[in-house]
């Protein structure tokens, strides 16, 4: 599950990204999309730490 503070910035990642898009600034896109890149790392990182911890095998 997804916290809301999370979610909240991996929206906000998104938001950055369009409006970077919008503009056509590939510089300040590409910044976007890196930092949402890095906090679905950070996300998926916490639930394969957490599904090892249950011995849980991934989905994937």
């Amino acid at each position: 599950m997804v916290q809301g503070d999370s979610l909240h910035i991996l929206r906000s990642d998104v938001a950055e990204l369009a409006e970077a898009c919008e503009r056509g600034d590939l510089a300040e896109a590409g910044e976007s999309a890196g930092l949402l890149l890095e906090h679905l790392d950070a996300l998926l990182t916490r639930y394969s730490t957490a599904l090892e911890e249950h011995q849980i095998q991934r989905p994937y």
